[in-house]
């Protein structure tokens, strides 16, 4: 007899396809309270927008080049 190591993805699959009526592999958002909850929208300006999008490309970058490594941007 040969053990195998169990696979959890292969099972979660498994079940999902034979009953799905009873095993689900969604996540439902039922549970989450939001009464009392305020969300405060604020309209950027077109210039702060744009910032933004250029610190997230230079965060993209340097994640690429590696954490420990610094770009100069020659400002």
């Amino acid at each position: 007899m040969k053990n195998v190591e169990a696979n959890v993805g292969a099972a979660i699959f498994l079940l999902t396809n034979i009953s799905p009526d009873r095993w689900r592999n969604k996540q439902t958002g039922t549970d989450v309270k939001t009464e009392g909850v305020t969300l405060k929208v604020e309209v950027l300006k077109e210039e702060s927008v744009s910032n933004i999008k250029k610190l997230s490309t230079l965060s993209q970058k340097r994640k690429m080049k590696g954490e420990g490594e610094t770009e100069d941007s020659g400002q």
